[in-house]
């Protein structure tokens, strides 16, 4: 029989992660992992937290759409893929890394840091020969390995000095102004982790790196499925002028009335998940009443 608190299966360790998420030591498993699991929820993902980076989110979008209608007036083509990365890569900087990681005191630079991080997500759809055939690791044929630990350095550099920024300011913030990573600082005195830091930037960067992308994405898809339906989309645009008006531009708090719009949304996410299949697993324990031996790799497909 196998116990809830057994810890049977782990994501696999392979190359990206464990060379780009610092150590592997993002979202630990066991009551630590539950906790960190429950701080992501609350204090990122919850309608209070989601409440306070409204304003943030509003104007980032203003400024996107400002920039989207200028590049239209001068006929110039937009790449979409481009923008819409742009835009929630943008909006999760904010809410991660804080305000004050960039701007006119930044600690490092916002196109160094964007750079990195797209460079980040191109290794992380690449596939490495040495996590399948394993003696052929050592060799890095491809060069993915050398690449990933460049940008690891630099991820881990830029990560550092932004969490020292934060301990710095730490004093100086009242609850309501606290980003994740001001969260993340103040949790971690709770929790029995030797190397805090790391903590702290792996986890952000977990977080970073599972949202940005996904998210454009699903953007992405929205807006190619629309303009492939022409009439979807004058069903969307009616309902707009109908609930909300011409004279003003949508604000999230008119979001519960758009049901079309919602409909649309959820429609997308069941034709094309921004992760359709789950991320692949490894036994840690011999499961002797399935014959799954210790580390065996094993994918199960509908």
């Amino acid at each position: 029989m196998i116990w809830p608190s057994h810890r049977v299966l782990n994501s696999p360790k392979e190359s990206i992660w464990a060379t780009i998420i610092t150590c592997s030591a993002g979202l630990p498993t066991a009551p630590t992992g539950r906790n960190v699991r429950k701080i992501c929820v609350v204090e990122l993902l919850s309608s209070k937290r989601s409440h306070f980076f409204q304003p943030k989110r509003t104007r980032e979008i203003s400024k996107a759409i400002t920039s989207l209608f200028q590049q239209g007036l001068d006929h110039n083509i937009i790449n979409m893929s481009q923008f819409l990365f742009q835009l929630t890569f943008n909006l999760l900087l904010g809410m991660i890394l804080g305000d004050q990681s960039f701007g006119d005191n930044s600690v490092i630079s916002y196109d160094e840091m964007k750079r990195t991080i797209e460079e980040s997500f191109v290794l992380n759809g690449a596939i490495c020969i040495g996590d399948y055939i394993p003696w052929l690791k050592r060799f890095d044929l491809q060069g993915h390995e050398k690449a990933m630990k460049i940008v690891q350095r630099k991820l881990d550099s830029y990560l550092q000095r932004i969490v020292e920024k934060h301990r710095e300011n730490e004093s100086n913030k009242d609850e309501d102004q606290m980003d994740f990573i001001d969260v993340l600082i103040s949790e971690e005195k709770d929790e029995a982790i030797s190397d805090k830091d790391a903590f702290v930037k792996s986890t952000a960067m977990q977080m970073l790196l599972a949202g940005a992308d996904t998210s454009s994405v699903t953007l992405e898809w929205a807006l190619s499925l629309l303009l492939s339906h022409p009439d979807k989309m004058r069903n969307a645009q009616d309902e707009l002028d109908s609930k909300i008006g011409q004279n003003r531009v949508v604000e999230e708090s008119d979001i519960g009335q758009l049901n079309y719009l919602q409909a649309i949304v959820k429609e997308t996410l069941r034709l094309h998940p921004a992760a359709p299949l789950l991320v692949p697993h490894q036994s840690t324990e011999s499961l002797h009443c399935w014959r799954f031996p210790y580390s065996s790799r094993n994918n199960a497909h509908d």
